[in-house]
């Protein structure tokens, strides 16, 4: 297999032209693609005539479609590739298609190469596909790939800082082409950005459209494991009551949660027809896992009059666009990916003395019981009343604000030991 070319080792950016050509390797997951905007943001500000393109996966690149001021993109299928041995297959395909990029951006730039490439996962794959871009700067953290190789691959190698946000650990990474300790200070660092193009606003299965109805979305799921999900059953009772309240409670998630939201749906509706005597209308529950691109997702989510979500890719998603939001944390550490700059978020957590623990599965056995505390202690009656208070807040927003209809006063419940920022 033929090397990649190395870029060039020492690169002043004084160097660099007024419009450079700048690659940006973004992370793999939906939320942390959220997060990557404003270093993308900042990107903008401090180089407003760059040709900015991006490599992802395919889903983190859908987030991006609307937006204009990108040059192009990269979809980044490398991982997939394997061969005899995996790991050989994988290396010759990230230099097959970070010399794949370099060519197409040669071609679509009159010949000029790659100025700058970023990449904000600090993985050895993603610093070999910037390697093999031939960019002349290559900016990336050495975890996970080592100092020694870190120094061989990137011209600029950054230790990673700990303790600080996500999105302020992504700004980071332009320290080395923008002003000294902007980066870091998160006055400095614009709130998340995303670009959501209107669809038509009926929910999938259901001819009700959303205007006549007060929708209220949540998210059972998160593609990171178990132990982030708040109970089905609490769920169900959430479901139940705001259905009872009229309102239309719209189940979001990937098809592997379709199944998880049919039986929060069939839990919700005996809970309803239990307290109402008579079964709750066709269009009050909608299951829409697995029925949305991302980019109708966002249209979707946008006009949600709420959305209750575990940590996930969704929560980032709709901060992002100003949904009042209430995001579950139970095992994750909050302070590194809360909603960013969100005054329409809330986090609610229980004080739990394991957490955070950062597991994918609750390493407390089924039988004890403090067994998934993080979260079966977050109950719904917590959550309810969590939730008028951030609608009350909200309502009470000025009108360029808050864009979308208040939720009627829902029943006072008692607090618990929560923490809502």
């Amino acid at each position: 297999m033929q090397s990649p070319e190395s870029p060039e080792s020492i690169v002043s950016t004084s160097s660099l032209p007024q419009a450079p050509i700048i690659l940006l390797r973004l992370p793999n997951w939906l939320g942390d693609g959220v997060m990557s905007t404003p270093c993308l943001e900042l990107l903008f500000s401090h180089f407003p005539q760059a040709r900015i393109y991006l490599a992802a996966p395919r889903a983190v690149l859908e987030l991006f479609a609307n937006d204009r001021r990108i040059a192009g993109v990269f979809i980044d299928e490398s991982k997939r590739s394997g061969g005899g041995v995996r790991i050989l297959g994988r290396f010759g395909a990230t230099c097959a298609f970070g010399r794949e990029i370099r060519t197409a951006i040669k071609h679509a730039e009159q010949g000029r190469e790659i100025d700058i490439a970023i990449t904000l996962t600090n993985r050895f794959f993603s610093a070999l596909l910037l390697y093999a871009s031939g960019a002349r700067m290559c900016i990336g953290y050495t975890k996970g790939i080592g100092k020694t190789l870190g120094k061989a691959l990137l011209t600029h190698p950054l230790p990673r800082p700990k303790g600080i946000h996500q999105v302020a650990s992504y700004a980071n990474l332009l320290s080395p082409i923008i002003s000294s300790g902007l980066s870091l200070d998160s006055h400095a660092i614009p709130p998340l950005c995303l670009h959501a193009q209107c669809l038509d606003s009926h929910t999938p299965e259901s001819n009700v459209d959303s205007r006549d109805l007060s929708r209220i979305g949540l998210n059972p799921g998160a593609a990171y494991g178990s132990a982030k999900c708040w109970e089905p059953r609490y769920f169900a009772r959430l479901a139940a009551h705001l259905a009872g309240q009229g309102k239309q409670v719209v189940l979001y998630g990937v098809a592997g949660d379709s199944e998880l939201a049919e039986e929060i749906i069939n839990q919700a509706k005996a809970l309803y027809t239990q307290t109402h005597k008579e079964n709750p209308p066709s269009e009050r529950f909608i299951n829409a896992c697995g029925k949305t691109s991302i980019q109708s997702l966002m249209s979707q989510m946008s006009e949600l009059s709420a959305f209750i979500t575990n940590d996930s890719g969704s929560m980032h998603i709709a901060a992002a666009l100003g949904v009042p939001t209430l995001a579950l944390f139970g095992p994750t550490n909050s302070s590194e990916t809360s909603p960013w700059k969100a005054p329409n978020a809330r986090i609610l957590s229980i004080y739990a003395p394991c957490a955070p623990c950062k597991k994918r599965t609750c390493p407390i056995p089924a039988n004890n019981p403090d067994h998934h505390r993080c979260m079966r202690d977050l109950t719904p009656e917590i959550v309810l009343d969590a939730l008028e208070s951030l609608l009350r807040d909200f309502s009470s927003m000025p009108a360029h604000q808050a864009a979308f209809p208040p939720l009627s006063s829902l029943q006072s419940c008692p607090k618990g030991a929560i923490h809502a920022t």
